[in-house]
């Protein structure tokens, strides 16, 4: 994850698109200097002439992972967010696969392809996605390996995977 997001890490620059900066970013670095200066972040005094923040769905204001951050500066924590997320979903997924008894490079493939391209990249962009993120296969891993069940009697057992079934004589 570091490898690959070393240019927003290490530069300067940050993590853009779609609502991110005109409404994202200035409801984050509220959020951000409400929980670093020790309040509650209850209100937004910059939009329309205020607004609740801690009750707007949309804030995710009192989420756990926003305080934790609020001890850095704002622009790290902005480039941390995505990069925390990516992270423990692509770590879910990979206990997702294991518990289901997927052998480990098909493992880490899933756990890569659900941590870095499409499906995960584009809700960074808006900041109440990212904590779905990872919740999705962590909601799963526990989950018991599939079982087969035995056949009905008279019925032969189907085929391990990957084998057709051969014909009988």
């Amino acid at each position: 994850v570091i490898a690959v997001w070393s240019n927003p890490l290490f530069t300067g620059r940050n993590f853009t698109g779609r609502d991110l900066l005109a409404y994202n970013l200035p409801m984050e670095k509220v959020i951000h200097d409400s929980w670093a200066s020790g309040h509650i972040p209850l209100w937004n005094p910059w939009i329309s002439g205020g607004r609740p923040l801690l009750p707007n769905p949309n804030s995710g204001a009192a989420y756990p992972v926003r305080i934790i951050l609020s001890v850095l500066s704002f622009p790290l924590a902005m480039r941390l967010y995505p990069l925390v997320h990516w992270t423990a979903a692509g770590l879910g997924v990979l206990a997702l696969l294991r518990a289901l008894a997927i052998g480990r490079a098909p493992a880490w493939l899933g756990a890569v392809s659900y941590a870095f391209p499409v499906v995960s990249i584009p809700p960074a962009f808006y900041p109440p996605f990212p904590p779905v993120l990872p919740l999705l296969p962590w909601s799963g891993a526990d989950a018991p390996a599939p079982r087969r069940s035995a056949p009905p009697p008279g019925r032969p057992a189907p085929p391990p995977a990957g084998r057709s079934p051969r014909p009988s004589s």
